[in-house]
């Protein structure tokens, strides 16, 4: 008898051990790890978060922490998990002049830089773009960051397509000193009911030439506000977007030569500068006497997506002594060297078959998971069991005793 009970309860140790040991979610991602992927390719720390194919990289599991890319010609698919970073919302001044760079996606001098498939949470800024050139950022979801969505300093011929930017705490997407940039087909969403200081998309300083088409800007203060006080923003082109209850307007501008035309304005207004050019937009109600012709019927706003192409030579950096258009902006919170980037092959996105954002990343099944469910079922079996191993030892027991 003793030696049955002492067998039962070292079974039951040994199947429920696993329990203990191997727990369903991998301690790794309860770790804030801050990767880089080096100019020559190779990953730090290198574990099995990141694999490497070729110029392709891909996420394995969601990660905390953040992601530094330093090479060219490259492509980072977050296959839908999660990058997330623990940041804590409404600790950072929003109002000051510092420029948090901090994000849960950095690059850095980029050059043909792809990041997709990814959902970012809860960083200081989801995505940074500092001194990048002909990178592209598609089919994220970016939510719920403590200051922005996506930052784009000092940058130029980027393409920004198909993602979701919901909740982040100060602007979805701000452009500070940029130019030629695609900002196009994307979901601009507060998440909440017309918070302070709040934009859809912002472009700050010299921000010229930048193409904002396609987007759907709900329920901020501003849905696009361009322009600083020197007035500097020009020959933008806001055209094909959707203004949805944003509090004080849909779109604020100054600067000159910026063209608003071809959106549609529903619940919310127009403020431009005299040397804009506003025209051939729909209101849904009140049409803007700053419009030159305001339309009857919506405008299709489904429009087919533009990429810019990497050249054959590489143009001049935005931020060189040679760029007098654009102003190198007083606050410089990292070393901005000219980039040396020499085109090498092209690398071209990953584009799926139905560019549809995502909210929820993609969920897969835990093989810890299901050795957890295994070993409880059989442990419950093995304790249900004793006591028929009990009455059956203790009615043999019986039967000797009467036979003597």
């Amino acid at each position: 008898m003793k030696n049955l009970k002492f067998f039962i309860c070292f079974l039951i140790l040994t199947l429920t051990m696993p329990i203990f040991i191997f727990s369903p979610t991998d301690a790794q991602e309860n770790q804030n790890i801050n990767y880089l992927i080096k100019p020559d390719g190779t990953i730090e720390p290198d574990d099995s978060a990141i694999i490497c194919s070729g110029n392709n990289y891909f996420l394995t599991k969601n990660i905390s922490g953040s992601v530094t890319i330093r090479r060219d010609n490259s492509v980072f698919d977050g296959a839908g998990y999660t990058l997330m970073d623990n940041a804590i919302k409404e600790t950072y001044n929003l109002d000051n002049n510092v420029l948090y760079l901090e994000a849960g996606f950095n690059l850095t001098n980029a050059w043909n830089v792809t990041i997709q498939n990814v959902q970012i949470e809860n960083c200081v800024n989801g995505i940074s773009l500092v001194n990048a050139y002909y990178c592209q950022v598609l089919n994220c979801s970016i939510i719920g960051n403590a200051i922005d969505g996506i930052k784009l300093v000092w940058s130029a011929n980027n393409s920004i397509v198909w993602n979701n930017l919901i909740s982040n705490s100060d602007d979805a997407i701000q452009v500070i000193n940029s130019r030629n940039n695609n900002i196009m087909l994307n979901n601009l969403n507060s998440g909440t009911a017309y918070r302070i200081n709040g934009n859809g998309l912002q472009l700050n300083g010299n921000s010229s030439n930048n193409a904002i088409k396609g987007n759907n800007v709900t329920a901020f203060d501003t849905g696009i506000l361009i322009g600083d006080s020197n007035g500097n923003a020009s020959a933008n082109i806001v055209s094909y977007n959707n203004f949805i209850n944003n509090k004080w307007n849909g779109v604020f501008i100054t600067g000159m030569n910026n063209l608003i035309m071809l959106n549609n304005f529903y619940n919310n207004g127009i403020l431009v500068d005299v040397n804009n050019n506003c025209t051939g937009n729909y209101w849904n109600a009140n049409p803007s006497n700053l419009d030159d012709f305001p339309r009857d019927t919506p405008i299709d706003t489904n429009i087919p997506p533009e990429f810019i192409k990497l050249p054959q030579t590489e143009p001049t950096p935005i931020n060189s002594q040679s760029a007098k258009s654009i102003a190198k902006p007083t606050t410089n919170p990292t070393s901005m060297n000219s980039p040396s980037h020499t085109p090498k092959e092209t690398t071209y996105p990953i584009i799926i078959s139905t560019p549809i954002p995502s909210t929820e990343p993609r969920q897969t099944t835990s093989n810890m998971s299901i050795l957890l469910i295994i070993t409880v079922l059989i442990s419950a079996a093995t304790i249900a069991f004793v006591p028929l191993v009990l009455e059956g030892k203790i009615k043999g027991n019986d039967k000797k005793l009467q036979k003597v």
